[in-house]
């Protein structure tokens, strides 16, 4: 199994470090026999991690606070997985954007479809809020 974890403030500013990590996790993951996850595949992936470190870093904690946000990627036997935490506003579900609809998740407009693409690009998206954030 791979796996690699980031925690940093959760600010524009360090949505780079998302790419680092991916690139730092995709090495890993090329080094566990058996695996290889397709570039198309792979791209999808890191995409919907980008728009969803993105809406942390934008909505979460909104106002002009900072605040943490984690992000653990996995490999397991039959899945990859990424896992974002953070501890600010709470997501509005009903506000979200119409779905991506066609095969290309890459062919929509500009702002405010981050989730949508997310959602079009996994095969599958979950959200949860706990008591701790």
């Amino acid at each position: 199994m791979a796996q690699e974890t980031l925690e940093i403030s959760a600010t524009p500013a360090q949505l780079g470090a998302i790419h680092d990590v991916m690139e730092r996790f995709w090495r890993a993951v090329d080094n566990v026999p058996g695996c290889s996850p397709d570039r198309v595949w792979r791209l999808k992936f890191e995409t919907a991690v980008g728009e969803i470190g993105t809406n942390i870093a934008r909505h979460a904690y909104s106002h002009g606070k900072e605040g943490p946000m984690r992000l653990r990627l996995s490999l397991y036997a039959d899945r990859v997985e990424a896992c974002f935490t953070d501890w600010g506003l709470a997501f509005n579900d009903s506000s979200r954007p119409p779905e991506v609809v066609g095969d290309d998740v890459f062919d929509v407009p500009e702002g405010g479809y981050g989730l949508a693409i997310a959602r079009a690009a996994l095969d599958r998206l979950d959200y949860r809020r706990t008591p701790g954030g």
